[in-house]
């Protein structure tokens, strides 16, 4: 069959996710039969660049041989195991590994199947650490609006893009939505990099107001990914900071190693930022090959659910992949990989940042109004 007729069949049984399917009458589906580094290959022999990196999520490259190896090698001698009870190698030193590279305090992990899977089980988490700590009534939530966590119900509420979440507004979570920074358009006539996090005043509004009520902040530390690759000063996350307990954020759009988008948000320039929760699920970390997220916390919270059985204490949150040790596999060869072959220094280096923009720094005027581009939500 030729790639007409995959199409075809593609279409008399498949729903494919974020599409108005009516449009694949025009646009068919491109039926992809292998790939290879940047390179994807149609049932024909197209090539095609795959310059979304198959939605964020293949850091190294299509058919990478030392993941491909890592996998096979594991495919070998245990697929999967219940993580209830039951544990394997993998699992243990991918979260030695990942100690080395997450924020000081984290040091318990809970794994998950997916990035909105991780949030789910953060908020939970937060939710059920409260209530057994002496703190019942606090049962919402807060993020900063435009945010982006995920698209199951609870992910979905604590977001803030109308795309994905206004028609099912009626389900969803009341959520207490704090404006997040805008520092391309700043209301204040700032410029990122010379302000004090003046805008934060919303936010510890906010707290006054509904702090007493919440179980946490969910935050993208330092940049928005969904809402325009919108990004926001250290100070912002830092003012931020001491006012929830305890924060959580998701490294969800973060290509680089696993954690390390929450890490940089929390590093010694950022203090005191180190959440309590972290959901640490960036879709580089698994090379795009297999599905997983952990969902990382601290001994405190952790010690809240820590009693007898019968004390009803228990985390009751599980996932059946939850620790799948072919997941475990990959990311802990795209850790060896992006060690030992200097990735992130070296994308550093090929890509330097335009030049700043410092003229509002010297008090000159907002830039707005010049041929600004297109913010989130508008169009070109």
């Amino acid at each position: 069959m030729n790639h007409s007729d995959w199409s075809k069949k593609d279409l008399e049984y498949i729903w494919h996710p974020c599409s108005q399917m009516k449009d694949y009458e025009t646009l068919p589906p491109i039926v992809i039969e292998r790939g290879q580094g940047i390179n994807l290959y149609d049932v024909d022999g197209k090539r095609y660049l795959d310059v979304v990196s198959s939605w964020w999520c293949n850091l190294l490259g299509h058919s990478h041989p030392k993941i491909n190896q890592a996998i096979k090698n594991q495919l070998d001698s245990l697929e999967h195991v219940i993580f209830a009870n039951f544990s394997h190698k993998p699992a243990i030193t991918l979260c030695e590994e990942l100690m080395k590279k997450i924020p000081q305090g984290l040091c318990k992990f809970n794994f998950s199947d997916n990035g909105s899977a991780s949030i789910e089980s953060a908020m939970k988490m937060s939710f059920q650490y409260h209530y057994q700590t002496g703190n019942r009534q606090k049962v919402r939530f807060m993020s900063l609006s435009d945010g982006y966590h995920g698209e199951t119900l609870g992910a979905l509420s604590a977001g803030g893009l109308d795309l994905y979440s206004e028609l099912y507004k009626p389900l969803l979570l009341d959520i207490v939505r704090i404006p997040a920074p805008d520092c391309y358009r700043c209301p204040r006539g700032k410029k990122r990099g010379c302000c004090q996090a003046e805008c934060i005043d919303a936010a510890q509004e906010a707290f006054a107001r509904h702090g007493d009520e919440c179980a946490a902040l969910l935050v993208e530390p330092l940049l928005q990914g969904s809402a325009g690759m919108r990004m926001y000063p250290p100070p912002t996350w830092r003012s931020c900071a001491p006012c929830a307990t305890p924060i959580t954020c998701t490294s969800l759009r973060m290509k680089s190693p696993p954690a390390s988008a929450a890490r940089a948000a929390c590093s010694p320039a950022t203090r005191p930022a180190s959440p309590r929760i972290s959901c640490a699920s960036p879709k580089g970390s698994r090379g795009g090959y297999m599905p997983m997220s952990i969902t990382i916390t601290t001994q405190k919270i952790y010690d809240a659910f820590y009693a007898d059985y019968r004390e009803g204490k228990a985390f009751m949150h599980s996932h059946t992949y939850s620790g799948n040790p072919l997941g475990c596999s990959a990311a802990l060869a795209v850790l060896k990989i992006l060690d030992e072959e200097q990735i992130i220094s070296r994308a550093q280096e090929k890509a330097p940042p335009l030049p700043p923009d410092d003229r509002r720094c010297a008090g000159e005027p907002s830039a707005r109004g010049r041929n600004p581009q297109p913010g989130p939500g508008e169009r070109h």
